[in-house]
């Protein structure tokens, strides 16, 4: 029988080559004792892992090991209830929980929508690029053939007189109107 003791917590156990801690996961555990099986040990403290920066599975932040609850604790009533009443206290999803109970906790644990950059950052921001490139070709730093042939076009046709009228031209022929009809 071999015991591990992490944090405080000293755990019985071993049964049938899966460790009981309590205040780990079961992927701390299972590298834990592959750790202190390949060091040859029976005790291993926490403090003599390798840092969890090699462990296979980077946990989330604001996880605890300290108050995490495992799956598999010991077959009394008294340890189901008081693995209830810890995941009560400190706000984590209740063993006993459903399937349906525990997809609400994951649905409600991430991000708003508009905290994602992948939906905020959907579409690609047309209106800014659109207003950059007319300042940069104000400064003639940036060449559009299109807005050139444009621009080129309406001037041609104010030459030949196609264009629209002048304001004052426009004023004039209003007031001309006016007079005529009385």
């Amino acid at each position: 029988m071999k015991n591990l003791i992490t944090e405080g917590y000293s755990s019985r156990v071993w049964s049938q080559d899966k460790p009981i801690l309590i205040g780990c996961s079961s992927d701390m555990m299972s590298w834990a004792a592959k750790y202190a099986e390949s060091e040859r040990r029976t005790e291993t403290k926490l403090s003599e892992l390798p840092p969890l920066s090699e462990h296979p599975r980077l946990y989330p932040i604001g996880f605890s090991f300290k108050h995490s609850i495992l799956k598999k604790m010991s077959g009394s009533r008294y340890a189901a209830r008081m693995a209830r009443l810890s995941s009560k206290i400190f706000g984590e999803v209740s063993p006993t929980d459903t399937k349906l109970s525990r997809k609400v906790v994951d649905l409600m644990s991430k991000p708003y929508y508009h905290e994602q950059p992948e939906v905020v950052n959907y579409y690609p921001k047309h209106f800014e690029v659109t207003r950059l490139m007319k300042t940069l070709r104000h400064f003639g730093l940036f060449r559009s053939e299109h807005l050139d042939f444009t621009e080129e076009m309406e001037r041609l046709r104010k030459l030949r007189g196609k264009g629209r009228p002048a304001r004052d031209a426009r004023k004039r022929k209003k007031k001309n109107k006016i007079i005529k009809i009385y």
